[in-house]
């Protein structure tokens, strides 16, 4: 975002730029993963920037032609990211609500969320088994009630292929292949690659490969 004020909020522009390309890449990544992601805490910094931002805004609504321009294109910069940090949340949201019971059983998820996402996970779980109970299953029998049976549990398909581009050099990896057959390829900086999920998986986590 930029401010028409050079002494006010945001002294580094090109980090809070550095902060908005992130999150974006985060969104694609987020978007294009079968997985969940784990939470990107950059959106509660933007948050607050942008709160702070709006504020300096309104109080200068009654100055001059030349700041209310400035507020105008300062807003249309608090809207692009506004966009960002709703689609990003929504597209992990939508995540959530889909794979729910899996991340109810799986804790280790909970790590990858946030503690809103947590707590909105399990409400959303919860209010899901009890429409389901009230509207077909309380009249099933017992052994037919359980809605945490394995094969009644969305999970993340890890075998999907992904496009990705490697960010840096990583050399040549092996490869599943198939029918189970390994095959190697070299991963160079900027090649794209179309592969399976869980082949990249790793490099995605430790920021080698962004996918697209």
């Amino acid at each position: 975002m930029e401010n028409y004020n050079e002494n006010n909020i945001f002294n580094d522009e090109q980090e809070e730029i550095s902060d908005v390309h992130m999150l974006m890449k985060s969104w694609i990544n987020e978007r294009c993963s079968p997985d969940i992601l784990p939470y990107n805490n950059l959106v509660n910094d933007l948050l607050e920037q942008l709160e702070v931002q709006s504020e300096i805004i309104d109080s200068n609504k009654n100055e001059n032609v030349n700041a209310a321009f400035q507020n105008m294109l300062c807003q249309q910069e608090m809207d692009r990211v506004k966009f960002i940090l709703k689609n990003y949340l929504r597209t992990r949201l939508n995540k959530i609500e889909k794979y729910a019971n899996y991340i109810y059983q799986n804790p280790t998820y909970y790590e990858r969320l946030s503690d809103k996402e947590i707590t909105y996970c399990e409400q959303y779980k919860e209010l899901v088994d009890s429409h389901l109970l009230k509207s077909s299953l309380e009249t099933a029998p017992a052994f037919l009630q359980n809605l945490n049976e394995n094969n009644m549990i969305v999970k993340p398909t890890l075998d999907e292929p992904v496009f990705c581009r490697v960010k840096e050099d990583i050399g040549e990896v092996q490869i599943q292949g198939r029918q189970g057959i390994s095959i190697t390829i070299n991963m160079k900086k900027n090649n794209v690659f179309m592969l399976r999920y869980k082949a990249i998986e790793s490099f995605l986590e430790e920021g080698r490969v962004e996918l697209l």
